[in-house]
């Protein structure tokens, strides 16, 4: 039993260093790479608006958008999609107002290559 305990300690070991000298070093797998999608996303930011949080799955992302009164969501869905979208089956944007990240989103909108977007109003 110690000698599983071990080997499952050393697995563990060896795996976290690869993770760290992979975030170190910044290398992608590949395109598609949910855990360097989120790296690079995290820093999406625009004029009035800022991605503040993100989840992925295979194929979807999902992100906590952050908006000052004046912003259009519509437009800010279109520069996170543009930015992101090309090897997603979907992507959710959920919109809160600035500072109310914790409340209640007031809008998702939700985008799909084969059916554009469509928005919901909470």
């Amino acid at each position: 039993m110690q000698t599983l305990r071990s080997v499952a300690a050393a697995i563990a070991l060896v795996a976290a260093l690869a993770w760290a000298a992979w975030v170190a070093t910044g290398s992608a797998r590949s395109e598609s790479d949910p855990v360097r999608q989120e790296m690079t996303v995290r820093v999406m930011a625009g004029e009035g608006w800022r991605v503040a949080d993100q989840n992925t799955a295979p194929g979807v992302l999902v992100f906590g958008v952050e908006v000052d009164d004046s912003v259009r969501s519509d437009d800010v869905a279109r520069q996170i999609v543009g930015q992101t979208g090309a090897a997603q089956d979907e992507i959710l944007m959920y919109f809160y107002r600035r500072g109310a990240l914790g409340a209640r989103a007031f809008e998702r909108i939700q985008w799909i290559p084969s059916h554009g977007y469509s928005r919901l109003r909470f």
